[in-house]
């Protein structure tokens, strides 16, 4: 079996060096010359409960002078190349082969949808992996991927008994214990349960710069989180979509206001207990905001807030977020918690 995973940074490096640990035949695809050059010479390091693996892997710049065509593609890019990833994957694809795709939003059910001829299938990311620097990342919550396929409509141009089941449970086998996989047949409300807890943990957490547990030990940010959860929850539901919780964690429509949802002293009480459980996870934008990066919050909080403006569904904090991080990203502010309690009074002077 081929595989290919493009964007081998925290979560597609563990990806590819996990594959590498089981003796596949794995290619990362990088966009950069000296990135694909590094990891060739190097290989991928994996940092996890505080031992080291390091496996060789082959590494590439681009598809263009790839010959191979591949079982499996992986694509571990960020949101706002997922695209152009994805268009380029394409033509490498073996017969039977079909892409894998794994990002935090909604980016993927658009795409699958233009492209209803390929193979597609989304993953949910179970656990958080940082790239420490590249070719080197460390596992920081343990967590499988979530799996589901999405054909689009209709079925391939050659049907086969192997799309989806015998392709997706082959998943199950290759990634082993280390990265364990389930499939679901509802991987659209999975996507969605797992944005709108991005949305309030990575969004919050970038604006205000505080890893997991400093944030959830914030009252204002609890209060805020709640009041994500619920946008969150609305537009799905305008959406005509069913959240769907991944694996062990509460569905994110449980801290809303929503019908099933928590009385408001447990929600809040849960918060403060995930932030124990993960208090030293930091928020990817944060991350990318530390490094002079472009953020992903416009695939977000930003693709709530507009999903929700297509349905006549309001999402305030959704947009107040990414106008936050879209400031603190052209420098024009820097990140803490004077950001969310800026957010928290705009909230409360509307309410008035």
């Amino acid at each position: 079996m081929k595989i290919a995973v493009v964007g081998c940074g925290g979560v597609g490096g563990v990806i590819a060096g996990t594959l590498a640990c089981k003796g596949l035949d794995v290619t990362c695809v990088e966009s950069s010359p000296g990135y694909a050059r590094k990891l060739a010479e190097k290989g991928i390091s994996i940092e996890r409960k505080g031992k080291v693996v390091t496996r060789r892997v082959k590494a590439v710049a681009g598809f263009s002078g790839v010959k191979d065509r591949f079982d499996l593609i992986v694509l571990a890019v960020k949101n706002f190349d997922l695209r152009s990833a994805f268009e380029a994957a394409i033509p490498r694809l073996a017969d039977s082969g079909f892409i894998l795709t794994i990002q935090n939003g909604l980016e993927v059910l658009s795409i699958a949808e233009e492209h209803r001829s390929v193979r597609v299938a989304a993953g949910a990311v179970g656990f958080n992996a940082v790239m420490l620097e590249y070719g080197r990342c460390k596992v920081n919550s343990e967590g499988g991927i979530v799996v589901g396929a999405l054909t689009g409509g209709r079925s391939p141009p050659s049907p086969s008994a192997a799309w989806p089941g015998q392709s997706l449970a082959r998943l199950v086998e290759i990634f082993g214990s280390f990265l364990p996989v389930s499939i679901t047949p509802a991987i659209e409300g999975v996507l969605w349960g797992k944005l709108i807890v991005t949305c309030g943990v990575t969004g919050l957490g970038g604006a205000a710069g505080l890893l997991l547990g400093d944030l959830l030990r914030r009252r204002v940010a609890r209060k805020l989180f709640y009041l994500v959860a619920c946008e969150g929850a609305a537009v799905a539901a305008a959406a005509g979509v069913k959240v769907v919780k991944m694996g062990g964690a509460v569905n994110p429509v449980k801290f809303s206001s929503g019908e099933g949802g928590y009385p408001l002293f447990l929600r809040f009480l849960l918060l403060k207990l995930v932030g124990v459980k993960y208090k030293k996870l930091k928020s990817n934008i944060q991350v990318s905001l530390e490094r002079g990066n472009r953020t992903e919050i416009d695939y977000i909080n930003g693709a709530l807030a507009d999903a929700g403006a297509r349905r006549g569904v309001p999402t305030p904090v959704n947009g107040e977020i990414v106008r936050i991080v879209k400031e603190i990203e052209a420098g024009k502010r820097a990140m803490g918690m004077k950001n969310l309690r800026e957010i928290w009074q705009k909230m409360s002077r509307s309410r008035v």
